[in-house]
């Protein structure tokens, strides 16, 4: 009997033919995404009240929904959150850059995604630390054009890492993926529909 994939390999393929990740921040946003082949998206912004239509608004076009639960206005960033975006909102996946609420949505078997500001380089020695605690299934790296920094967690950490953030056109996309990114996340539409044209698992060392 063949093993059935974790979640986290499950995530890994995703991105494998989604190299582009939507990062969505209004209802325009949305309605954007669910006419592009992105698979994925991002939701980056809206309230307890509205994330009910947002969720069945990407269900309903058979996309993946991942909230970042640190920008809903009136749902808590913690374990209690996170268990209502899963238990009454079904929710598939959740972003934060607190390594609790990431492990709380892996525990509850969502996709957790742990969101890493690399500001300074106490930022980049901290990662490795914050990714032990969250145990997430990948991390976004924020901002996402920085190939260099990308090249040095792909030595030291084993999940995807997503590039987000002052991504704007198809040569940040590229850079990104061939410094060892395996997706990239970004706001600007032009870019949802685009298909690199790079074997990133044969760029990585």
């Amino acid at each position: 009997m063949t093993d059935q994939p974790t979640r986290r390999q499950r995530l890994a393929r995703v991105l494998e033919s989604s190299r582009v990740i939507a990062s969505i921040k209004d209802d325009a946003a949305i309605e954007r995404m669910l006419a592009t082949r992105c698979r994925i998206g991002f939701l980056l912004y809206g309230s307890i009240n509205t994330l009910p239509d947002q969720l069945r608004a990407m269900q309903a076009g058979r996309k993946l929904a991942f909230v970042d639960i640190d920008l809903i206005d009136g749902l808590s960033a913690d374990a209690a959150g996170v268990a209502f975006l899963r238990n009454e909102l079904g929710a598939r996946g959740v972003l934060s850059n607190r390594a609790a609420v990431v492990k709380a949505a892996t525990q509850l078997g969502m996709v957790g995604i742990h969101r890493h500001f690399m500001i300074d380089s106490m930022a980049f020695h901290t990662l490795e630390r914050q990714v032990r605690q969250a145990n997430p299934d990948a991390v976004e790296l924020l901002p996402g054009c920085i190939p260099k920094v990308i090249g040095w967690l792909r030595d030291s950490i084993e999940v995807p890492i997503i590039g987000g953030g002052l991504i704007h056109d198809e040569d940040d996309v590229d850079t990104a993926l061939r410094a060892g990114a395996s997706a990239i996340a970004t706001s600007n539409a032009e870019l949802w529909d685009y298909l690199p044209a790079i074997d990133t698992a044969a760029s990585r060392p």
